[in-house]
């Protein structure tokens, strides 16, 4: 019995952590926002002068559609699971959203960064990684558990879930983590 509530635990805190991590990093998104100006970070015609500058608008566009989907995605979900219909329909239905949920974040990611004529940063590109890897599994679960009636992949399913969201987690850290530690260090040559 033990066993079987270990990855629904495991689960639970990451998903957990991820919807820590999201506002925490959205709310240095706001601050790095009024810091250094909007037209920064969303103006085509203001000039890019450092790889540091790119990567940090690379960032905040991943940013900000991470924090459209988790707006949107739990909402959807959950109305998808609270309705009223036949599981077959309501599971197929779950997992075709969560597969057009992330592929619409891969295309705006895409897009925004074509808008503003900047290359993907590093932590956008792990984000972007992960998340084919989690649409290659909803599809499998869509077609398995949604035609096939079969649970072969539920295990492997949370596991890359869990993986997604750890990774996901850990890229949008990554730069403000590296900004602050730059920050404390400049700080502490300057006394």
């Amino acid at each position: 019995m033990a066993q079987s509530l270990e990855p629904e635990l495991y689960n639970w805190i990451v998903v957990r952590t991820y919807q820590v991590v999201v506002p925490v990093v959205f709310i240095y998104l706001i601050f790095m926002l009024k810091k250094k100006g909007a037209r920064f970070f969303y103006d085509r015609n203001q000039a890019v002068k450092t790889d540091s500058e790119k990567s940090l608008i690379s960032w905040s566009i991943t940013v900000w559609t991470i924090v459209m989907l988790y707006m949107t995605d739990g909402y959807v979900n959950q109305a998808i699971l609270d309705a009223d219909m036949d599981y077959l329909v309501r599971r197929r239905l779950f997992y075709f959203t969560k597969m057009c949920f992330l592929t619409a974040f891969m295309i705006c990611i895409y897009t925004l960064h074509r808008l503003r004529n900047i290359s993907f940063s590093q932590s956008t590109r792990v984000v972007l990684y992960s998340s084919t890897c989690n649409i290659t599994m909803f599809f499998a679960q869509f077609i398995l558990r949604g035609y096939l009636e079969n649970d072969i992949l539920l295990a492997a399913y949370r596991q890359v879930s869990a993986i997604h969201y750890i990774v996901c987690c850990l890229a949008i850290l990554y730069l403000p983590l590296r900004l602050f530690i730059a920050d404390v260090k400049l700080r502490k040559r300057d006394y």
